[in-house]
């Protein structure tokens, strides 16, 4: 159903509302770190001196000490993100504990600490539980926070990073985050920036997390408003994890899963291909000496999942079957349930050594192999198996030079590449006709990326003013070998013109399709965190980014120069980027029973190394070839034309930018359970955006609608192209891609949740998300750049709801322990269905721009049958006589449901066993790839063509499949067996 765009204020008012903030700002410490600070008063209000502050996490084996000064204050800076415990004692006062006091990265929490002098009737020890749950996950509106002990009960599919990613409403599994696809979030591991190699053209979504198993990390955290100008953020959210160092005592925990063959359903009516999926992870923690500690582990998982058949069975299907055996080629797999792979093993190291009283050491390193992965196209369904490593170290110094000073030295180095390994070398071949795919879309590409970096922050203290100078250096090296085009691929009206020898084949070849290159980034920063009355935190800060692009290795196009006076590497090589970020936290009454947060910021992120190295390898030497007419599968053709492609970069192509507020109010009803309410307000621009400088700059005829037609249409069949080389400005090239950063979306959207802490009984993450985003950016779930825009529409048409427009999220997560050492789990998350443009199939150019794919259909309520389409989707309706309103219509919603309960079997001499059952997916949720085709071509009628009028007239039928699922790729409900040791 057509999903409605929000009216949005103008970019006026969003940088008046970002400086009316300036005025108001939050705190921040560290990325990394947290501080914790207070006063230790008597009752009658006066302060204490000389004081013993003992503060200790046997999670982390952290201890340290503090004396309070003639003003009875004590501070603790540069804290592991953890909960901990408070000893507060003094001769002659009865001593304070405080139990899990919590320490969040990128906040300082102060606490007032009352001493009651010891009476005949005091008690040895006043013990409290810390009462300000609102912290616990973070500011309302600004990060989501994932303790030790949610990680270690959640139901988790891959045992990796991005499991935690449903217990958010605001992001989807992916990291796609507020209407932003997951290449525009990030994630950094101990504040190290990591990026997975390979793009859409090796995976359809990044293989995300593949280095950081769960077992291997003490504490995550999604930000959405990464206030601390420490950290770059991005354009979308931020994934932040934390390594396990190290535990007060020794522990060892070793686990292993087995689940079998998938369990009926829906995607299977009957257990597909007996199959095998083992699991196996250990880790041991322990201290290091008196004051540090260490953590090592491993994580291996050898995952065979069942996919649903690519084809449903069909007459078409089983003809496809039988042509293509008579030409030695197997494609019965295509037509039954097949296994997914998902191998990986991994490891990881943390440690935390105190090198002195003033100087201590965190470290951090996790590696991973991938020996195989199985992934898909979700747009046509094409099927894709690659290998790759991964690897991310850090290296951090802190120190503390007396009460006012501190320093953190950070190195990091990340490692990441992808490559294709389908032993199917088929080129993609699509039957219009009956939609009917297979073959691999980028056999023999390859992607990886380097970088190193360094980052040094100063911390100085002057009053009220918490200040932070830093500046960081960061190399990011790339290698990616890949030309869009160059597996070819074939387009069939249907099974008996693909047996008559009669279709489509288009490809690209050309040099050697490499790109490597090298970024250097030069940043500083500042930043003040201002205590203006006691509750109250203003924050201000601003960052700078010298980023550079690889003008040098792009060979310039004389002949196009010459020819249309543009050059395809005019374009700065480098630019400063400037990131103001501005806050406030206000609690009000200074206890952390009510928290209101408000902040604004500006986030550069980096440009899609796909996108860079098309602008390198596209440099005129290469030449699109096709073929029209008698088209032979797998033999050699004689091509009609050869003309060369070009990508170019405008002037003013910059990274993409988001100007992001937000603001939140958060309360706590008891000392573990908290509620809130936040908005976000989000404008993101120059997104890449692409045109073809070579097309036409007037139509050559018009269809019966009044759509511009610029080249000469063909017909074969049900498959509707432009003849080559017609429709050209230039006769001399092709396509001439001309890359913008002229894009924008906005969006705004509202969330309310509950928290309530695991600790013995219930705990509770609820949240639900109401959100809508708009945008003018055509594409944006194929890159928004890889398809040409169809400029015939209009900006009006192209300014509508995104392709990543998710009105509602809910994520629910409830976790219970019960008594005999019973743990019980689910997490249920709601997705609004996906939009979609009721348009053509691939394979239909409609108005013969020489793209195969960003044609929308006009709605005509007069041909046979539209009646009965409208009727069941009102977004037709509401378009007709039009073209078809940008993403209208919407797929149907997505419902999971996962679970897991855990019994303790066994305990003797300090060590456990337990046993575990997990059930996955139960709802069979899963994102379907629906037909958007409204019309297909009338195979049996032919074009009309009035030359005098310069008209075209398109004979066209409807779809009746329209809206129905295209592809299904799921894997069906699993159901997994473990048992856990822990000494």
């Amino acid at each position: 159903m057509k999903s409605g765009g929000p009216r949005w204020p103008s970019p006026g008012l969003l940088a008046a509302a970002l400086m009316m903030f300036w005025c108001l700002p939050a705190a921040a410490q560290s990325p990394t770190t947290g501080s914790l600070g207070g006063q230790v008063v008597e009752p009658s209000g006066a302060a204490t001196t000389q004081v013993l502050v003992t503060m200790s996490d046997s999670a982390h084996g952290v201890h340290r000490m503090a004396s309070s000064d003639r003003d009875g204050r004590f501070g603790f800076r540069l804290l592991p993100a953890g909960e901990y415990d408070l000893v507060v004692e003094k001769l002659g006062y009865v001593p304070r504990r405080i139990l899990d006091v919590p320490v969040r990265p990128g906040r300082e929490l102060n606490l007032t600490v009352v001493l009651e002098p010891t009476s005949s009737t005091s008690p040895p020890l006043s013990e409290t539980r810390y009462g300000g749950a609102v912290l616990r996950r973070g500011l309302p509106g600004a990060s989501l926070w994932i303790d030790e002990a949610v990680i270690d009960v959640v139901p988790a599919r891959r045992n990796a990073l991005g499991d935690l990613l449903r217990l958010t409403s605001v992001a989807g599994p992916d990291l796609s985050s507020e209407g932003l696809p997951p290449w525009l979030s990030g994630t950094e591991i101990d504040g190290v920036r990591m990026r997975s190699a390979g793009s859409t053209f090796l995976s359809g979504t990044q293989v995300r997390g593949a280095a950081v198993p769960l077992n291997g990390i003490a504490s995550a955290r999604l930000a959405i408003q990464e206030l601390d100008v420490e950290s770059r953020g991005a354009a979308g959210a931020q994934l932040n994890a934390q390594t396990r160092t190290g535990s007060g005592s020794t522990s060892i925990d070793a686990a292993a899963d087995w689940s079998g063959s998938a369990l009926p359903g829906a995607s299977f009516a009957d257990d597909a291909d007996s199959f095998n999926e083992v699991n196996a992870r250990a880790a041991i923690a322990g201290p290091l000496g008196d004051s540090s500690t260490f953590a090592i582990g491993f994580d291996m998982r050898r995952v065979r999942e069942p996919l649903s058949a690519a084809w449903p069975e069909s007459e078409a299907a089983a003809a496809l079957v039988e042509l293509a055996g008579e030409r030695d080629v197997d494609l019965s797999g295509y037509g039954s349930p097949a296994l997914a792979y998902d191998e990986a093993i991994s490891a990881f190291a943390g440690a935390d050594i105190a090198l002195s009283e003033s100087h201590r050491l965190r470290l951090g390193a996790h590696g991973s192999t991938l020996p195989r992965v199985s992934t898909y196209d979700r747009s046509s369904g094409l099927r894709s198996e690659l290998e790759g490593h991964e690897a991310i170290a850090s290296v951090s110094l802190f120190s503390i030079f007396g009460d006012r000073t501190a320093n953190e030295l950070r190195a990091g180095f990340t490692s990441s590449d992808r490559t294709s390994t389908d032993t199917d070398s088929l080129s993609p071949v699509f039957i219009v006709e009956d939609a009917l795919s297979f073959g691999s879309l980028h056999p023999g590409s390859s992607a990886a990326a380097r970088s190193v970096s360094v980052t040094d922050a100063l911390h100085y203290r002057a009053g009220a003013h918490a200040l932070k100078f830093g500046a960081a250096a960061r190399i990011d090296m790339h290698d990616v070998q890949h030309r869009a085009g160059a597996a070819g691929e074939y387009l069939f009206a249907s099974i008996d013109a693909m047996r008559a020898d009669s279709g489509v084949f288009l490809s690209t070849v050309g040099p050697a399709a490499g790109a490597d290159w090298s970024d250097l980034t030069y940043s500083a920063f500042v930043q003040d965190v201002w205590t203006a009355v006691r509750g109250l935190d203003v924050s201000i800060g601003v960052r700078a980014d010298r980023m550079s692009l690889p003008v040098d290795n792009v060979r310039r196009d004389t002949e196009w120069l010459r020819l249309s006076g543009l050059a395809n590497d005019d374009v700065p090589a480098s630019r400063w980027l400037v990131s103001p970020r501005v806050g406030v936290t206000w609690d009000p009454s200074g206890d952390q029973r009510w928290i209101l947060h408000v902040a604004g910021g500006i986030y550069h992120d980096a440009v899609d190394p796909l996108l860079l190295s098309q602008w390198q390898i596209d440099d005129g030497r290469a030449d699109n070839r096709a073929a029209v007419g008698t088209v032979r599968w797998l033999e050699p053709m004689t091509y009609d034309v050869e003309m060369p492609r070009l990508t170019v970069l405008a002037s003013s192509f910059a990274p993409p930018q988001s100007t992001r507020v937000t603001a939140g109010i958060a309360h706590s009803l008891d000392a573990r359970t908290s509620v809130h309410v936040s908005g976000v307000i989000r404008r993101t621009t120059n997104l890449p955006r692409s045109t073809d400088l070579n097309r036409l700059p007037l139509p050559a005829a018009r269809d019966q609608y009044g759509r511009p037609v610029y080249g000469e249409l063909v017909k074969q069949g049900g498959l509707l192209v432009r003849e080559p080389g017609t429709g050209r400005r230039f006769s001399e090239y092709d396509e001439v891609a001309a890359i913008s950063a002229d894009g924008e979306s906005d969006h705004w959207g509202v969330t309310v949740g509950i928290d309530r802490d695991l600790a013995d009984g219930l705990g509770v993450l609820a949240r639900y998300t109401y959100a809508r985003t708009t945008d003018n950016w055509f594409g944006a779930a194929q890159g928004g750049w890889m398809v040409p825009l169809p400029q015939d529409a209009g900006d009006e048409w192209l300014d509508g709801t995104s392709d990543f427009d998710v009105p509602h999220r809910l994520s629910a997560a409830l976790f219970y322990r019960a008594p005999f050492g019973v743990e019980l789990a689910g997490v249920y998350r709601l997705e609004s269905g996906l939009p979609f443009t009721p348009s053509f199939r691939t394979g239909v150019d409609a108005n013969a721009d020489g793209s195969l794919r960003n044609d929308a259909a006009f709605v005509d309520g007069g041909i046979a049958g539209m009646d009965e389409l409208m009727s069941e989707w009102s977004c037709l309706g509401e378009s007709e006589g039009a073209l078809a309103a940008r993403n209208s219509c919407r797929t149907d919603a997505v419902h999971t449901l996962d679970l897991r309960a855990a019994v303790t079997v066994l305990r003797f001499a300090g060590a456990s066993a337990s046993l575990a059952i997990e059930a996955f997916d139960l709802l069979e949720g899963t994102r379907t790839v629906p037909d958007a085709a409204l019309y297909l071509i009338d195979p049996a009628a032919d074009l009309v063509t009035d030359t005098e009028a310069r008209t075209v007239t398109v004979p066209l039928i409807v779809n009746e499949a329209f809206g129905t699922e295209l592809t299904r790729r799921h894997s069906g409900r699993k159901l997994r067996l473990g048992i856990s040791l822990n000494w």
